[in-house]
């Protein structure tokens, strides 16, 4: 089956891989450009993190690309699933790195725009698409709602996968509104919407499961998903993928390395930033200071770092922790950024710090 389709195969690999050949290329031809990385404000840093998610995604989403095509058609019954399912589950991995491409390059270009409205965007129109195909998936081991309640019963499977269809049409709307409508949008709303999509589906199975149980019906044997080969696969992939997000999400530090003319945040998941004490025009410690929205960048439970709007500051530049609304304030060649420590006490001694460097500097030019 494989062979039968390998150069669709080859193809649908090509475009995955297509944002890191770009990358390497656009490195090697305009090395200036991928330097012009920390925001639409203007501001230059390093690109570190971007240039290597450029590379590193694309080939990540090749590896779960072939893991799924291979065990889509090595089953017997994926291979009698609509020729629709099958075509979505050769090209969505081929849209999503073209699309996480797009993300990166906009940033390297510094063009303006809210990440956040942008993810559920795409994020709510591939719920959509998802959402009308899930009633259309027969039952298999590979693809689909693979819970034993569903596996054990098609006439489980076909409900489950009707309502899990309306769910994930519904998520996906909700999405796709939140990036219109501002005082929707949160942080917090794609997660909460994947895991209603995970969970409710699972749940209504279940229940489903028990009204069968209750009326007399007796399940199918069939071998429990993780005892397959390809069961075992997601499990430790699914493992592993959580304990990233978790990672991501609550682990990582920013750090201020003072240099003689410059400093740098040090920052991890994004790129550092340096900045000459010269080019500095005022430093202001404030006590309080709520970031507004970010337009893009990187957040999490713990860091807030990249392009930032508020009522106050206009678009700006921040790097801080998420707990601690303290923030030196600083201009720089007319740009506004905000530097957070872990707590008061910390951002009070970069605060400190930066007035010893820069009063020379002025006086000095």
């Amino acid at each position: 089956m494989i062979k039968s389709n390998r150069w669709k195969l080859w193809g649908s690999s090509i475009v995955i891989i297509l944002p890191s050949l770009i990358a390497l290329f656009w490195q090697k031809t305009q090395p200036e450009r991928l330097a012009a990385l920390w925001g639409a404000d203007g501001l230059t840093s390093g690109w570190n993190g971007g240039l290597f998610s450029l590379l590193g995604i694309p080939v990540m989403l090749l590896a779960v690309h072939w893991f799924c095509i291979y065990f889509t058609l090595r089953d017997q019954r994926d291979r009698e699933q609509s020729q629709k399912v099958l075509e979505m589950v050769w090209w969505i991995c081929p849209i999503v790195s073209l699309f996480i491409a797009g993300i990166f390059y906009l940033i390297a270009a510094g063009k303006p725009f809210q990440i956040q409205k942008m993810i559920h965007l795409f994020t709510g129109l591939l719920f959509l698409i998802i959402g009308n195909y899930l009633p259309k998936y027969r039952q298999n081991y590979t693809i689909g709602i693979r819970v034993s309640w569903t596996l054990a019963s098609e006439e489980n499977w076909n409900a489950t996968h009707r309502f899990a269809g309306k769910v994930w049409v519904l998520g996906g709307l909700l999405l796709l509104v939140s990036s219109f409508v501002p005082q929707l949008s949160s942080p917090w709303l794609l997660p909460l919407v994947i895991l209603l999509l995970a969970g409710a589906p699972i749940a209504y199975s279940y229940l489903y499961h028990k009204k069968q149980k209750a009326s007399g019906f007796v399940p199918e044997k069939t071998e429990l998903l993780w005892k397959k080969p390809q069961g075992r696969i997601v499990v430790i992939l699914l493992g592993c993928l959580t304990v990233f997000l978790v990672g991501l999400l609550f682990t990582g530090d920013l750090e201020v390395r003072w240099e003689e003319s410059s400093f740098t945040v040090e920052a991890s998941y994004w790129a550092d930033l340096t900045v000459d004490y010269a080019d500095i025009s005022s430093v202001e410690y404030r006590e309080e200071c709520r970031p507004g929205f970010r337009t893009m960048g990187f957040g999490s439970a713990r860091l807030l770092m990249g392009t930032f709007q508020s009522e106050e500051l206009g678009t700006y530049t921040r790097y801080s922790y998420t707990k601690n609304n303290a923030c030196v304030l600083l201009k720089v060649q007319g740009k506004t950024l905000v530097i957070g420590g872990a707590d008061p006490a910390a951002t009070r001694e970069i605060y400190e710090e930066l007035l010893l460097r820069t009063t020379p500097a002025k006086q000095k030019g």
